[in-house]
């Protein structure tokens, strides 16, 4: 195992996080998670879309929070939207100009995938 958390150990949480939420109904919030390979596959210019699929008007309404994990350079952040707040939390282990930086350039993307989801610009 490497030194590291990598996408795909990030995304297992995810998934895992997702499961509860299903087997415990009424624990969370509504939520949706953002493979952490949406960001990293935009760095490739490869297809992201298949990493947002499953976001879309239906989604959007029945949900408050959207989980987006970042990792870049070995270093993971994440990032949380408040669709009832219109408020993005950006959490960070090591918290420099340098990772935030990224934030605008994340949630745009995010937005460029999923434009028709939303009812308003996020």
């Amino acid at each position: 195992m490497s030194e590291y958390l990598d996408n795909n150990h990030v995304d297992t949480f995810g998934i895992f996080l997702v499961e509860k939420s299903q087997m415990c109904p009424g624990l969370y919030l509504p939520f949706l998670f953002v493979s952490s390979f949406h960001w990293g596959y935009k760095a490739f210019n490869a297809d992201t879309k298949k990493f947002v699929s499953h976001i879309n008007k239906e989604s959007v309404s029945a949900t408050n929070l959207i989980l987006v994990p970042i990792i870049e350079n070995s270093h993971w952040t994440l990032v949380v939207g408040n669709l009832k707040t219109k408020v993005w939390d950006f959490y960070d282990s090591l918290p420099k100009k340098t990772h935030r930086a990224i934030l605008p350039e994340v949630i745009s993307h995010l937005y460029e995938d999923t434009t028709t989801s939303f009812a308003t610009d996020i």
